[in-house]
């Protein structure tokens, strides 16, 4: 794993476990959520919701455990279908070409 991505994760970790402090009656709106055929599309939880069910990080994963988890998996990922168009949206702050 390169320093960049370890470090970016070290950072998501501790993030996560920011908001993990919050009360477990939270609402918390998702933006990144992509079903399977057999799923239903789900925009809202509530952190202790995650905390019980997140599949990559509980309320009790160690952040080295995340590290690790997250590296096995995302290596396995293929490129996002609308990357390309989401980061020139961002590049340009969402505003439209002149």
């Amino acid at each position: 794993m390169d320093g960049v991505y370890r470090q970016l994760t070290e950072q998501m970790y501790e993030s996560l476990s920011k908001l993990y402090e919050l009360k477990d009656s939270t609402a918390v709106y998702l933006c990144h959520n992509y079903p399977n055929k057999e799923s239903e599309l789900v925009y809202k939880t509530t952190i202790g919701e995650e905390k019980h069910e997140n599949v990559m990080m509980s309320e009790h994963t160690e952040q080295q455990d995340f590290v690790t988890l997250r590296e096995s998996r995302d290596h396995q990922l293929s490129k996002p279908k609308l990357l390309s168009f989401a980061l020139e949206y961002n590049l340009i702050a969402g505003k439209p070409h002149h």
